[in-house]
């Protein structure tokens, strides 16, 4: 892998919200530093816990919104629009 690479894994190989915590912690945290962002998941339950809305709101001072299901094609792909 090369330099800066972060590969997890949940033990089911399937997300959840230990996963996305971490994932907020290692990857979004380089973000949130940088100023209040909007992060914009899917309607994956994971994304939409209470504890994961508080740690975005709260550790990170970021907006969170969540694309309903079924409704991500209709917006193509968001993180090739917005960086």
């Amino acid at each position: 892998m090369p330099p800066g690479v972060i590969v997890k894994m949940a033990p089911q190989s399937w997300a959840n919200e230990e996963i996305c915590s971490e994932w907020l912690r290692l990857v979004w945290r380089k973000r949130a530093e940088e100023g209040r962002r909007l992060l914009v998941w899917d309607s994956f339950g994971g994304h939409k816990t209470n504890a994961i809305k508080k740690l975005v709101r709260e550790d990170f001072t970021s907006d969170m919104a969540v694309i309903p299901g079924g409704r991500q094609h209709l917006i193509g792909s968001i993180s090739c629009k917005f960086h």
